[in-house]
């Protein structure tokens, strides 16, 4: 018997007229086919047309004209260009944070020095102010890293968030009203009152005569009523000077005097004027008067004395060689040859001195000529506003400085008094002493998340 051949399936075998599937012998193929005529093209067809391809790309333009025209509208490239700044910028952050947090002393204080040594690849520090290579720029504020917001243009406009705020120069601002809510009450316990009585020279000037309740609790209060306008913009805050200087007077003498006159001043600037969570106070200080002043006006650099010493001058003095301690500390002097190397003369380690007097060099004392003092007019400041806002009755400025003469020097704590600025000395290198009383000037560093809106009746309001 002959074995019956099975046929192989075969799916899908066609030509271009008609498909034809195979099925099982004896099947009636022309019954199981199927004319795919009206589905497959003609054997001659092209495909696309060219008018239809032309069609199809003019279509395509159009829609990427309007997706772009949209993005463009949207702002969707400025976007995504702000976000890749401020990620960059959170990036610069967090680097300067590490930085800061690895830049604690053993005493859990920040130190700065330490501070400059650890700073990120590409990062630098001016007064305060640090700024990345990408040019974002940084304040510290407790410890912690803040966006600098408030900035100053070269021309004085005054700027929030690089936009102009439309402040100017000695505008009001409303820091008073925040003061009658936040009472500040001193008395014989109060810790500036304890150090003004201890620190300022006063006992020496008791010994030597003086007698009236200099730095009393009945000398020193915090006056409510005092008005305050906008100095400037520095290290990335908005700074508020009091109109006038306050009614309250400090009294210091001889070499305690010099040496504790920038701790007290400031001391009780911060006691009587700062409120925690808006802003820091401290005295003004002579770096603020000569940073208004226009060189080409007046260059104070270029200062000559009575005797013909100019600012800047050395001279050293091997008899006449008493000196207040603090001299040790200044980078602008030399004690038995070796040059101070910690403070600035609006400088002072974060506690008062105390110094008995009569102490004198071994060998001798160096000194620089940094006295100066100018009958100040409005064409000397690079914004006229100054003088208004500068030169004010009489006042403190806590600031230290040294008159030259030629067989001694003399050494003042800085003021302005009527139209000049100046100094007044309250001790010397031959054991003289001198003291005197004057009012202070309170300068507030707001922090940087104050921000001040809605001018009302010509007084700018601080929004907390």
């Amino acid at each position: 018997m002959l074995e019956k051949k099975e046929k192989k399936k075969n799916y899908g075998k066609f030509d271009r007229k008609t498909v034809w599937i195979d099925a099982y012998p004896g099947a009636h193929l022309e019954d199981r086919c199927q004319n795919l005529n009206s589905y497959i093209l003609p054997q001659n067809s092209s495909g696309i047309t060219l008018i239809a391809l032309i069609i199809t790309i003019i279509i395509m333009l159009i829609l990427v004209g309007v997706t772009v025209n949209v993005s463009l509208q949207g702002g969707l490239f400025s976007k995504a260009k702000e976000a890749t700044k401020q990620t960059q910028k959170e990036i610069d952050k967090e680097q300067l944070q590490v930085a800061v947090w690895d830049s604690y002393n053993n005493q859990g204080n920040l130190d700065l020095d330490k501070l400059k040594d650890n700073l990120p690849e590409g990062f630098s520090e001016k007064e305060g102010t640090y700024e990345s290579e990408k040019g974002n720029l940084f304040i510290i504020e407790n410890g912690m890293v803040k966006d600098v917001k408030w900035t100053q243009d070269e021309k004085g406009n005054i700027l929030y968030e690089e936009k102009e705020s439309g402040i100017k120069i000695g505008d009001y601002v409303n820091y008073e009203n925040i003061l009658q809510t936040n009472p500040v009450t001193v008395n014989e316990n109060t810790q500036v009152i304890k150090d003004l009585q201890e620190y300022s020279g006063l006992k020496e000037a008791k010994i030597n005569g003086v007698t009236t309740e200099y730095n009393s609790k009945s000398q020193i209060s915090q006056e409510t009523d005092l008005k305050w306008k906008v100095l400037d913009v520095k290290n990335g805050k908005l700074r508020l000077i009091s109109e006038n200087p306050t009614k309250s007077k400090v009294y210091l003498y001889g070499y305690n005097g010099y040496n504790n006159a920038v701790y007290l001043l400031d001391e009780i600037c911060n006691t009587l004027y700062s409120i925690p969570g808006v802003g820091t106070v401290q005295n003004l200080k002579i770096e603020d008067i000569e940073s208004k002043i226009d060189s080409a006006k007046y260059d104070y650099t270029q200062y000559k004395n009575s005797q013909n010493i100019r600012y800047g001058e050395t001279n050293e003095y091997k008899n006449n060689k008493y000196y207040p301690e603090i001299l040790a500390k200044e980078k602008t002097a030399w004690v038995d040859n070796v040059q101070g190397t910690e403070l600035g003369l609006s400088e002072q380690n974060n506690q008062p001195m105390k110094q008995t007097p009569g102490k004198q060099a071994n060998s001798s004392i160096k000194v620089t000529q940094t006295y100066w003092a100018k009958n100040m007019e409005e064409t000397n400041w690079i914004d006229s506003r100054y003088q208004n806002i500068f030169i004010k009755n009489s006042y403190w400025v806590a600031s230290r400085c040294v008159q030259l003469q030629d067989d001694r020097c003399d050494f003042y704590v800085r003021k302005v008094q009527d139209n000049s600025v100046g100094g007044i000395w309250i001790c010397a290198s031959h054991a003289a002493s001198n003291g005197c009383d004057y009012s202070v000037r309170p300068v507030i560093s707001l922090n940087s998340d104050i921000q001040i809106k809605d001018k009302v009746e010509n007084t700018w309001q601080i929004k907390q």
